[in-house]
């Protein structure tokens, strides 16, 4: 929150923080439970998660006082510096504070119970003799999935009120109005209200983070764009001629909702190489995607 509202006000807390390849980083930063993996700036130097977030603490703390930050600045900036000392020397220490260290100890704890020993990446090689088998990795996910339910139902609540971890901030407030009412000026608002209004329309629709489709009418709502604010729906254009990646992955989606639907398989093999050319064509080494919850 502190660092949106730095953002939000015109401080630049990421300048000279560019990465190499952010997502390789993103990887071998999830996968490192001791906190020392490095990684290369743009500019060509290495630096630790932990030393990255230093960056962002101390931009942070150089407006403490000032208006674009929340009365309890000064005391979450105090929390994050003690955090990130403690990541630099003792990561477990925090295993009921972080997100990441109460999942870790939710698997490895886990694991135990299946009579095996964890590894950061259990799937990397056989524990305690033998792979651990396809339900294993569908139960750690299934524990992800809780983790991450808002509201009272979800396994982060359940274990605050067990005492087990401690996730609130004394003076932020709003959190629950924030998971009714999300920010206006963003597409996330307009993804709300479509969901809430269109919920109960037997698998008519499909929405994923950037678009909603229209299955029965074939039309689409764009919203890649993280900062659309408003509720434009279009027609899924006809033909071969220029399209959006988005576009092309909403056809396919649209085609595979017509297969369902029981269409002929000649047709269906035909118009799904048509797109299949179009993604060639348009947008080389990148593949559509057909994922998205139908509501």
């Amino acid at each position: 929150a502190l660092v949106v509202a730095l953002a939000e006000a015109g401080v630049k807390p990421g300048d000279e923080l560019d990465l190499s390849s952010p997502v390789e980083v993103l990887r071998a930063f999830g996968a490192d439970v001791t906190c020392k993996a490095s990684a290369p700036l743009k500019r060509g130097k290495r630096m630790t998660a932990v030393e990255i977030q230093r960056r962002y603490l101390a931009a942070a703390e150089a407006q403490l006082g000032e208006p674009i930050l929340p009365a309890w600045a000064a005391e979450a900036c105090a929390a994050w510096r003690e955090a990130l000392d403690l990541l630099e020397t003792d990561p477990r220490a925090l295993g009921g504070v972080l997100d990441w260290g109460i999942k870790l100890g939710l698997f490895r704890r886990h694991a135990e119970r299946r009579g095996m020993a964890w590894d950061p990446d259990p799937a990397r090689r056989p524990s305690r003799g033998r792979v651990p088998d396809p339900a294993f990795f569908q139960e750690l996910f299934e524990l992800d999935t809780r983790c991450g339910i808002l509201g009272e139902q979800g396994l982060f609540p359940q274990l605050e009120r067990a005492g087990a971890a401690v996730l609130s901030f004394p003076g932020v407030d709003g959190i629950e109005r924030a998971m009714e009412e999300p920010p206006r000026t963003t597409r996330a608002k307009v993804r709300g209200e479509c969901i809430r209004r269109l919920a109960g329309s037997a698998g008519r629709y499909v929405c994923d983070w950037q678009g909603i489709l229209d299955l029965q009418e074939g039309r689409m709502l764009d919203l890649s764009d993280p900062f659309e604010a408003a509720e434009r729906w279009k027609k899924l254009p006809d033909g071969r001629g220029p399209r959006s990646r988005l576009e092309r992955e909403m056809e396919l989606r649209l085609l595979l909702a017509n297969a369902a639907a029981g269409r002929e398989a000649a047709d269906i093999l035909d118009d799904a190489g048509d797109v299949a050319d179009d993604e060639d064509e348009g947008d080389a080494g990148g593949g559509a995607s057909s994922g998205g919850a139908p509501f």
